[in-house]
């Protein structure tokens, strides 16, 4: 018995046409925002990332031509020095009392 193969006609799919409101909306919000994260890159991301950068080099804020690139090695260093350890202890102690001091005073202001 031969079986007869249906070609099944596809039909294609029509584009969609965008109403022309919902384009003005979109440029008139991203018209908006477009301020906002210029300087959110500007003034929140690129610093992040040059400190980051910084901190993997050998520069002490004043000569430039020394810097050397060290990667993760002042990483390693900090977290081996003792006194890190100790300012880090001390920096948790401070946090640890004047934190729930300031929670618990009433505030200055009438």
């Amino acid at each position: 018995m031969a079986t007869a193969e249906v070609a099944v006609a596809r039909e294609k799919p029509v584009a969609r046409r965008i109403p022309p409101r919902v384009i003005r909306r979109t440029v008139a919000f991203y018209l908006f925002v477009a301020p906002w994260l210029i300087c959110f890159v500007a003034l929140d991301i690129i610093p992040i990332i040059l400190g980051v950068l910084t901190s993997m080099t050998n520069y002490d804020g004043l000569n430039l031509e020394t810097i050397k690139w060290m990667g993760l090695k002042n990483y390693a260093r900090a977290f081996t020095d003792p006194e890190v350890a100790y300012s880090f202890g001390r920096s948790l102690l401070w946090s640890a009392i004047n934190t729930p001091t300031w929670i618990i005073s009433p505030s200055s202001s009438p």
